[in-house]
């Protein structure tokens, strides 16, 4: 028992002097300040506000992580010098009360773990300093500042007849981080700055109907090489930009005010429910319910889990996503098996599928797909341009997401072509709502 007690004394002090890594002992000059982060679980005696972040020389230099692990450590100290204390007086006191001789031996070894544990408290930043210096020397958080390079690759790429970045030119640091790789005719500001890449979009577009048009936009934007994020918002701005809606919410968008007085910026292209305005039935229905195909890749059942955790939705949306967790014999382990088990649900239950879907497709017709990703829903959006000429069943699609950079590629879509990407869900532009001209 006394053994283990002091074993825990002794892991106490050590974490805590690993964590501790000494004091912040440079001192800056402050030549820029920034603000401070607000800890959910703050510590006695830490305020940020006293260590805020500089500029020195030509680095950031940030504080943070270093303070806040020396208060932490501190607070270990504390309560191993709590802890001792506490043992030490009840080992006094049994020493004092005891009744035989084995009670005060007893009594007097916990005083002297108590004393030992003390020492090792006390002691462990030499120890750990004669171990290895390295342990104790936590400094601050220090980044190099790069010079921009912006207005050289804004006039390089504004040079028509060279679109193509010198090797000797490197990219903005800040532009690189949100996107490395800027092809075709875009510039890095508009990998930030996306109202500049819809202006750019817009201002090449030769014209023709909504078909010409889409395909125009895919080409584009695939050249582009600029992450538009998931592959809702990829679809939908492509769609916004060959034609659907207005002009307004791609270079005007409406912004909304926050209370604590910053804005939103409402995209037309940013939610699938602000898009629906602009849309109108597909001309054959697919029968499938979400029942059907949500949660049926295993891994994606844990995500419906999720969702209904953080829903702030009604208590039926949260009682929804429950439902859509599937026991271990109702769900499938591979992609290839839930793919191959949501073709077979609505072969059943849609006659002459898939054909009669694909035989009504039109070009800038919004696909939804089950992929079996990792999503509750398994589903995957993308935008139908046309089919492949002498290969049956396969069609040209644009796609892409937060992973992948939009992309435009060739996809089977019905039996034509082997096994295809079944299809639950089409979403149809309305006429009504193309622009006839950009």
């Amino acid at each position: 028992m006394h053994k283990k007690s002091l074993l825990i004394l002794l892991l106490v002090s050590i974490v805590g002097s690993i964590l501790f890594c000494v004091a912040v002992t440079k001192v800056f000059a402050a030549t820029t300040t920034y603000s401070v982060p607000q800890l959910n679980v703050p510590i006695p005696g830490l305020d940020f506000r006293d260590h805020p972040i500089f500029i020195d020389g030509n680095a950031i230099i940030i504080p943070f992580f270093a303070v806040y692990i020396q208060a932490f450590f501190k607070v270990i100290i504390g309560v191993g010098l709590i802890a001792t204390a506490i043992m030490f007086v009840w080992g006094g006191m049994l020493y004092v009360y005891g009744a035989t001789g084995l009670q005060t031996a007893d009594a007097k070894k916990k005083m002297i773990d108590a004393v030992i544990g003390l020492i090792i408290i006390l002691g462990s930043y030499v120890i750990l300093a004669n171990i290895n210096p390295q342990t104790t020397t936590l400094g601050n958080l220090e980044i190099p500042i790069v010079e921009s390079q912006l207005a050289s690759i804004q006039e390089m790429n504004s040079n028509t007849t060279n679109s193509t970045m010198p090797p000797d030119i490197p990219p903005d640091p800040e532009i690189e981080t949100v996107n490395p790789i800027v092809g075709g005719k875009c510039t890095s500001v508009m990998a930030i700055d996306k109202t500049k890449l819809n202006s750019f979009i817009l201002s090449q577009v030769t014209g023709g109907d909504y078909a010409s048009r889409i395909n125009q936009v895919a080409q584009l934007l695939s050249e582009c090489k600029i992450n538009l994020g998931s592959c809702n918002m990829v679809t939908n701005r492509a769609m916004a930009l060959a034609g659907v809606g207005s002009t307004d919410c791609l270079l005007n968008p409406k912004k909304t005010s926050k209370s604590n007085g910053g804005y939103s910026v409402d995209f037309c292209w940013s939610k699938a429910s602000m898009f629906q305005p602009f849309t109108t039935s597909f001309p054959v229905k697919i029968n499938i319910t979400p029942g059907d195909y949500y949660g049926l890749l295993c891994s994606a059942g844990n995500d419906c889990l999720k969702k209904a955790a953080n829903t702030s939705n009604s208590d039926t949306t949260r009682r929804n996503y429950e439902s859509y967790f599937k026991s271990s014999a109702v769900c499938k382990q591979s992609a290839t098996d839930a793919v191959s088990a949501v073709r077979g649900i609505l072969e059943a239950k849609n006659q002459g599928y898939p054909k009669n879907v694909t035989d009504a497709l039109r070009p800038g017709d919004w696909l939804i797909t089950y992929t079996a990703n990792s999503e509750c829903d398994g589903r995957h959006s993308s935008v139908f341009l046309g089919w492949v000429d002498g290969q049956p069943g396969k069609a040209r699609i644009f796609t892409g997401d937060i992973k992948h950079k939009p992309n435009v590629r060739i996809d089977c879509l019905d039996r034509r072509c082997g096994r295809y990407s079944p299809i639950v869900d089409v979403v149809r532009p309305d006429p009504a709502q193309i622009r006839s001209t950009q």
